[in-house]
């Protein structure tokens, strides 16, 4: 069997988000609190990125790359970060 090894990696996902009046309350409803305009921008792109990532527990990882692997097995410990 080949011998496999752990790396930790970090993925930085930017994106540009057009943010109007209406969806930044909307946002600070969600939220209970105000923001200011880059922490509700940067919660409406966490809400995009976050529901593709289906859980971070390594025994519940699913789906694959065609053609070249199985996820499960092959990603351990993630979280998903705001910053």
């Amino acid at each position: 069997m080949e011998q496999t090894k752990t790396y930790k990696v970090r993925l930085v996902i930017s994106g540009d988000i057009n943010l109007d009046a209406l969806t930044k309350s909307l946002i600070e409803e969600e939220y209970g609190r105000q923001m200011s305009n880059q922490e509700a921008a940067e919660s409406l792109f966490f809400a995009f990125v976050n529901p593709k990532i289906t859980s971070v527990d390594p025994s519940e990882i699913q789906g694959g790359w065609d053609n070249v692997c199985d996820f499960a097995g092959k990603i351990g410990k993630m979280s998903v970060e705001e910053y």
